[in-house]
């Protein structure tokens, strides 16, 4: 779906032994898409994986919650990992925000598309920002915040969903690939 912040898979009923699912899963990265954005069991929802750990390996916990509040969790965290590390993906909330937030991805030769609420202000709607669509995302509403992601959401990593809200995710390069303006 086009209003996805990553792209989302599902796994099957018969994917995991009956009645469980494993607490983690290690998925094989390139260490060049460091750093990395898992989620994690417990309080801390979501953890970075540093660019010097020299490995090709990460693991991912699955949390039980629900596919749209993950995507929340992880716009404020890119947004402020963003800012605090100076990545240049982090801006404010404003037309001028937004299109630095687009030339911030474009930078990195990525075709990108503007992920909004569909409350948005009237200034992001039907606006004419350089990007391939612009997408209302039901899971962005009443959020005060635009996102900007590469068009192939595989480039960002995934979600993968068990049952209806259990799940597990990897986002790669969210310095590059994700711009948001908070």
């Amino acid at each position: 779906m086009d209003a996805e912040l990553l792209k989302v898979h599902r796994f099957d009923s018969k994917t995991f032994k009956k009645g469980g699912r494993p607490l983690a899963m290690e998925f094989s990265v390139p260490p060049a898409s460091a750093p990395h954005l898992v989620t994690a069991a417990g309080r801390a929802g979501l953890i970075w994986i540093p660019n010097d750990r020299g490995s090709s390996m990460v693991r991912a916990a699955f949390r039980d919650q629900a596919v749209e509040g993950l995507f929340k969790a992880i716009v404020q965290e890119v947004g402020i990992t963003g800012r605090t590390c100076e990545w240049g993906n982090s801006h404010p909330f404003t037309p001028d925000g937004v299109a630095a937030a687009v030339a911030h991805v474009k930078e990195y030769g990525m075709e990108c598309d503007l992920l909004i609420p569909p409350d948005s202000p009237d200034w992001l709607h039907g606006s004419t920002f350089p990007v391939g669509r612009v997408v209302e995302a039901e899971w962005m509403r009443g959020m005060k915040s635009a996102v900007v992601v590469a068009s192939e959401r595989e480039l960002l990593g995934f979600v993968a969903l068990h049952g209806s809200s259990s799940v597990i995710a990897l986002v790669h390069n969210p310095s590059r690939g994700m711009a948001v303006a908070l």
